[in-house]
C-alpha cells in the first residue's frame, strides 16, 4: 500500500512539474489530473483488498476512458464502443480471479456503496471489505458478536463518508491513510473483541465511534 501511495505521489508530483515547466504543457496535462488520480486510488483500492471488485472496477475502467479520450486517443462518440466491451472483459477477469464462492461466505461479504447511502446492523461481525464511493455508509457493530475475538476490515473512502459504531467490549486498532480526507477514532484502547482497520481515504471521512 506504501509503495502505491508513493507512486501516486510521484506521478502527481511529476506532472505538476512537467506543467509549471512548459506552460502549453499546462493546458494539456490539466484535464488529466482527475482521472489519472482516480485510476490510481480505484487500482490501489483492488490491490490492497486483494479483490476484483464491480465499483472500483467500473471507477477504474471509466478513468481509463477519461485519460484516453483526453489524449484524443479515441473520441466521445466511440466512448459507448469501447465501454461495453470492456464490461465483458472486467466480468471474465473478475471470474477469473475472485475468491472462491465458500471462501467468501465464510471471510469476506463486501459492503459496497455507491452514489447512495446506507444503514446496516449487524449481527455478527466478519472480516469484510467497505467500499465508499460518492455516499454514505453506516455500519452499526455494537450487538454484533465476534466469534473469531479478532475482525479485519480493508475500508476504502472516497468523495464519501462511512461511519463504524462498536460496542464497549471493542478494542480499534487502525492503520491508513488519508489522502485530503479524514479519519477519526473516537473508541477506547480496551476490549476483548478486536476490531482491526486498514483504511484509505480521499476526499472523504471515516468515523469510528461507540
Amino acid at each position: 500500500m506504501r509503495k502505491l501511495l508513493g507512486i501516486i505521489f510521484i506521478t502527481l508530483g511529476a506532472l505538476i512539474i512537467l506543467s509549471m515547466v512548459d506552460p502549453q504543457l499546462h493546458s494539456r496535462l490539466e484535464p488529466l489530473f482527475l482521472p489519472v488520480v482516480l485510476a490510481l486510488v480505484m487500482l490501489s483500492a483492488m490491490i490492497t483488498s486483494k479483490r476484483i471488485q464491480l465499483i472500483p472496477s467500473l471507477i477504474f475502467l471509466g478513468a481509463v476512458l477519461w485519460i484516453l479520450r483526453e489524449l484524443d486517443v479515441i473520441q466521445f462518440d466511440s466512448l459507448w464502443q469501447f465501454f461495453w466491451p470492456s464490461i465483458l472483459i472486467l466480468i471474465g477477469v473478475r471470474i477469473l480471479f475472485s475468491r472462491s464462492p465458500i471462501i467468501r461466505v465464510s471471510n469476506n461479504v463486501g459492503v459496497d456503496v455507491a452514489f447512495g447511502g446506507r444503514e446496516q446492523a449487524f449481527s455478527e461481525a466478519k472480516s469484510t471489505t467497505i467500499t465508499t464511493m460518492f455516499g454514505s455508509n453506516e455500519l452499526d457493530y455494537r450487538n454484533a458478536k465476534f466469534p473469531d475475538h479478532v475482525v479485519e476490515l480493508d475500508i476504502v473512502t472516497m468523495f464519501g463518508s462511512t461511519e463504524i459504531r462498536v460496542g464497549d467490549d471493542v478494542r480499534v486498532i487502525a492503520d491508513g491513510t488519508p489522502i485530503l480526507g479524514g479519519f477519526e477514532n473516537k473508541t477506547n484502547n480496551q476490549g476483548d473483541k478486536v476490531l482491526k482497520i486498514k483504511y484509505t481515504v480521499m476526499f472523504g471521512a471515516i468515523e469510528i465511534h461507540r
